[in-house]
């Protein structure tokens, strides 16, 4: 039901503008050590034999910055 929504990320200036373009079969953020944390395969583990629908692509449609805490609203 979010194909085509925009939201925006941040506030003022620096808002990301964006709008989804579809949601992923599977994130593969979840493969990818991040950062210091060394890989694990915990995360697939416990999301296994779920229906869980939890990653998105959106298109950035006005480029900004984001940042830790920042508000996440659908703008239509």
């Amino acid at each position: 039901t979010w194909h085509g929504r925009r939201l925006r990320i941040g506030t003022g200036p620096q808002a990301v503008l964006a709008q989804f373009v579809r949601q992923t079969v599977r994130c593969r953020t979840l493969n990818v050590a991040q950062d210091d944390l060394p890989y694990t395969s915990r995360g697939l583990k416990s999301l296994a034999g779920r229906e869980l629908k939890l990653g998105v692509y959106l298109e950035v449609l006005e480029p900004g910055r984001i940042s830790v805490g920042d508000q996440v609203a659908f703008v239509n």
